[in-house]
């Protein structure tokens, strides 16, 4: 009767681990000590937020396996560092007395920063020319002009060289730039903030005499970066604690509740902030949306316990806060610790990536995770006691209610009555073909990609890339042969044709090297002749023609001792893949340029940026298959069973392809913000699967009809999965209003990633559940039974205690009342019977005659027959009078079988032990009727 299938539901449920009840419902029963560890613990943390740092420096975007960085430091040591600053200005006339002025003082300032290594503009470089009397080479301003003909002497001179074009001076000679070469720093980020500043007061001069003055290059890059994580933090977290009051309030319907989940995620990013100054783990750009994650992530299980405290509300029809609270406690506890760990080992999953910004998010937000789940058990329970809604208003009838969620689970249960053929196939379908776009993902790692295409640094790093040549540098570096140097025409000719072959490429928008300043030097000792812009002849011309520079007009293209030379690349690339696959082809047509005779090395922070775009794939290869497993052995262990364990994970599995599937269709990257939505979206997304099969399971042992269950099922989880989900989707969507590209791409896959997994798991999920039936292994510890009368029972014969409780938890367990007829003669049935305490009378009729048969108490069995071939009973079994209420583990051979198909040893023996018993009676049947 439903009567005893609740009382019977309600036993299972005090079975649950007294442990885990007492964690929960610690902050309800002692209120005080609650509140003064929480005060301790955000003492201690809060004191730590004084030491965090922020670090906006490509360096963390490095990979630090990179085998260039040796490399890079040795080039970087001999001909000077990379960290270059290019101050862009226009105008219609820029050779005037007056602007040239200016100029000049600007660039000397520049020039006496501390940071300042050296500085490049039309008052420093050099003029190589025929003036008709004999080749000049001198700075193209050596004095200020004061008459029209110096200045045009000047713009002719600047115009003609082919060195200052598209460095120093535009081609149409209205746009030109300051090269600011920066001092190495081992504290870049702070070094970089600091530089931007200085170089930016130092250029105001230019405002009043140019237009369109700006500087962008690493400083600026930096600075942006900080600006936009400053903005995020302010503006993203209120965002997300606005979706968080808006989503409660419509799902679970109490505006009292709204306040407990923000005071658990604040006090969790108080608390990790405060660790991670601790630590030495810098805020980067992906720790700073890491407050509005936890808000967003940290509120999924207050709701449910949330929705698990108003369900206690009703179920106890009392407004008594406590009754409420240990019901959430029994109900939602486990699954919340198993949740918990499991997002937390997504997060944490980030850890092995090489590339340091991902990792120390990695660290970050694992921490993150875990102080919300003590912040969450330690306070919610308590602010529950304290302040908890009374009464619930939350949509429970879902059979009745016309409200829309409830209109929404009807049909999700409708589909998974009716139409689960359709749901696997659409499944399948949809899995195929996502796969399929998902070989068309590309990676980009280039801080420029970061930031939205309607940025200020990008609109100026785009003009300065047509105007010019782009901000991004990189350095081309060659040894010459052995026993030979770049004084050798042949030597030189190598790197002519590494210049070639990169202008055929039509990719880089300038290229210096020893050959231009020898080209145009050699051109014009021939009174300008064209014919003659080529590497000179012979090795006493290219000694003759170095002679004439001082040593620090070529410190950047060629070594003092002349063994080694360096190519300086500008370029405009900030898309990783066609980066990595153009410097794949240059990098063969340069093996085919020197041969075996030359060592190279192409260098420079931007390429190892964009190179660490390659660990990208691999780390997230690694991540998501750690996760994976992780979560796979954990599925396993808790249900004893590796298939069990992988079913578990499939629900799981077809959001993340589905998100893959849409990077590759939408042209998204994977990039340091996408790389993490992947293994972040199966470590919350399963949480729902856990939620909703530990509540399948409970549900399971009322009657043990599965179908019934995960129809049940469905509609105790629907309310709290929709609501988390969408309150996690509302979350991440908000991330759209990021300052960067990458997170708001983080955002949108993931809202997609959680819509995917919320309709994964509440039609997948159940349709899997309808075929299979798992038993924890909490469950079986916590299942308190009388050992001894088990395994007394011949049906349990040789097995061990562990695997008796699974096959009484795989069973249903059931009360009958005294003088109540648990088997009526005559009557078809399939079940058979073991007696967990109470006694029973088994009576034969015939006719008006009844015999009494036999008196059968603890640890007997009836049924057996019954089981084997769903026959008619033989005898009537009747509850004895006097007795206690009788509890029986009925076991049915269908529903056991069904249950049992993750488990086939043991059900195999449990069949050998029924068989054997069922033969003691016949033989005990056929002996009564022989001596009769």
């Amino acid at each position: 009767s439903a009567p005893q299938a609740e009382a019977s539901h309600g036993k299972n449920i005090e079975l649950q681990s007294a442990a885990i009840e007492k964690i929960v419902t610690f902050g309800a029963k002692k209120p005080v000590i609650t509140f003064l560890i929480a005060v301790f613990l955000t003492a201690v943390t809060g004191y730590g937020l004084l030491g965090l740092k922020v670090d906006t420096s490509a360096d963390s975007m490095l990979s630090s396996n990179d085998p260039m960085l040796p490399a890079y430091q040795t080039v970087v040591k001999e001909f000077g560092s990379d960290n270059i600053v290019l101050v862009h200005y226009q105008g219609d006339e820029l050779f005037t007395p007056q602007k040239l002025k200016v100029l000049d003082e600007v660039t000397y300032a520049l020039q006496n920063l501390d940071i300042v290594e050296k500085v490049e503009s039309l008052s420093t470089v050099l003029s190589i020319r025929d003036n008709g009397s004999g080749l000049e080479i001198a700075p193209l301003i050596n004095t200020l002009p004061e008459s029209k003909e110096e200045i045009a002497a000047i713009k002719s001179n600047a115009m003609y060289s082919p060195l200052i074009k598209a460095n120093q001076l535009s081609e149409d000679g209205t746009k030109a730039a300051i090269i600011v070469t920066l001092r190495p720093s081992f504290r870049e980020s702070e070094f970089n903030r600091d530089a931007h500043a200085l170089i930016e007061k130092t250029i105001q001069p230019l405002q009043a005499e140019f237009s369109h003055v700006f500087q962008v290059g690493a400083p600026r890059v930096n600075v942006d970066f900080a600006v936009g994580l400053g903005d995020d933090l302010l503006f993203l977290t209120p965002l997300a604690v606005s979706v968080l009051i808006i989503s409660i309030m419509l799902m679970l319907r109490t505006s009292v509740a709204v306040f407990i989940p923000l005071i658990t995620a604040g006090l969790s990013i108080i608390w990790t902030l405060g660790i991670l100054g601790y630590c030495g783990v810098p805020l980067n750009l992906l720790i700073a949306i890491l407050p509005a994650l936890v808000i967003v992530i940290g509120s999924t299980e207050d709701t449910h316990m949330l929705a698990s405290y108003l369900q206690g509300l009703k179920e106890n029809n009392s407004s008594e806060r406590f009754p409420a609270i240990r019901f959430m406690a029994i109900h939602v506890g486990l699954p919340i610790f198993i949740t918990s760990f499991t997002t937390m080992i997504g997060f944490l999953s980030n850890t092995i990536s090489d590339i340091t910004l991902i990792r120390d998010f990695g660290i970050a937000s694992s921490i993150a995770m875990l102080a919300n789940l003590v912040t969450t058990v330690l306070l919610l329970p308590l602010l529950l006691s304290l302040f908890g809604p009374k009464q619930a208003k939350m949509t429970t009838d879902i059979a009745s209610s016309k409200a829309w969620e409830a209109r929404f689970v009807r049909f999700i249960e409708n589909a998974i009555e009716f139409h689960q053929v359709k749901i696997l196939s659409v499944a399948a379908v949809s899995v195929l073909v996502f796969v399929g776009f998902a070989t068309q993902i590309t990676v980009s790692n280039d801080p420029m990609s970061f930031f939205k295409p309607d940025h200020k640094l990008v609109i100026d790093s785009q003009t300065l890339h047509e105007d010019l040549a782009g901000m991004q540098v990189f350095f081309i570096t060659v040894e010459a042969a052995q026993h030979a140097d770049f004084k050798d025409p042949a030597e030189l000719k190598k790197i002519e044709f590494i210049e070639q072959a990169m202008a055929k490429q039509g990719v880089y928008d300038k290229v210096t090297s020893v050959n231009d300043f020898l080209k145009l030097v050699n051109q014009e000792m021939h009174q300008g002749d064209k014919a003659f812009y080529t590497v000179p002849q012979s090795r006493e011309l290219v000694e003759q023609y170095l002679l004439l520079f001082q040593r620090n007009d070529l410190e950047r293209v060629i070594s003092a001792d002349g063994r080694r030379v360096n190519l300086v690349v500008r370029h405009n690339l900030s898309k990783s893949d066609e980066l990595n696959t153009d410097l794949a082809m240059l990098t063969n047509q340069i093996n085919q340029a020197l041969g075996d005779s030359n060592r190279f090395y192409l260098t420079g922070k931007n390429l190892m940026v964009n190179k660490a775009a390659e660990s990208l794939f691999t780390s997230q290869q690694y991540s998501l298959v750690l996760l994976i497993v992780v979560i796979g052995i954990l599925m396993s262990l808790l249900y004893s069973s590796v298939t069990a364990g992988l079913v578990t994970l499939i629900p799981n599995l077809i959001p993340v392809v589905i998100m893959f599937g849409t990077m590759g269709l939408l042209g998204i990257p994977l990039n340091p913000g996408t790389a993490l939505v992947s293994v972040i979206a199966i470590g919350i997304a399963i949480d729902d699967t856990i939620h909703i099969l530990s509540t399948y399971n409970k549900e399971c042992r009322i009657d043990g009809d599965q179908n019934a269950a995960t129809i049940r099922s469905v509609r105790i989880e629907a309310i709290p999965v929709i609501s988390t989900s969408l309150a996690l989707m509302a979350g991440f969507l908000m991330l759209q209003f990021s300052s960067f590209q990458i997170i708001a791409q983080f955002g949108l896959l993931s809202a997609l990633t959680m819509l995917v997994a919320m309709l994964s798991d509440l039609l997948i999920t159940p349709v899997l559940f309808k075929r299979i039936r798992l038993v924890s292994l909490w469950d079986v510890i916590a299942l308190n039974l009388d050992k001894q009368a088990l395994a007394k029972s011949a049906v349990f014969a040789d097995m061990s205690p562990f695997q008796i409780k699974r096959v009484i938890l795989l069973s249903k367990m059931r009360e009958y009342k005294p003088g109540e007829t648990v088997v009526q003669q005559g009557e078809m049935g399939s079940e058979l019977f073991i007696i967990l305490s109470g006694t029973v009378e088994v009576t034969y009729h015939d006719g008006d005659h009844e015999k009494l048969i036999a008196q059968l108490g603890w640890s007997d069995s009836f049924g057996e027959a019954g089981y084997a071939g769903n026959v008619a009973r033989t005898a009537s079994v009747i509850v004895s009078e006097g007795s206690e209420p009788l509890r029986v583990v009925m076991l049915n051979q269908d529903q056991v079988e069904s249950a049992m198909r993750f488990y086939p040893r043991l059900h195999a023996k449990l069949n050998h032990n029924i068989s054997k018993a069922l033969a003691r009676l016949l033989a005990g049947t056929t002996q009564m009727q022989h001596s009769s």
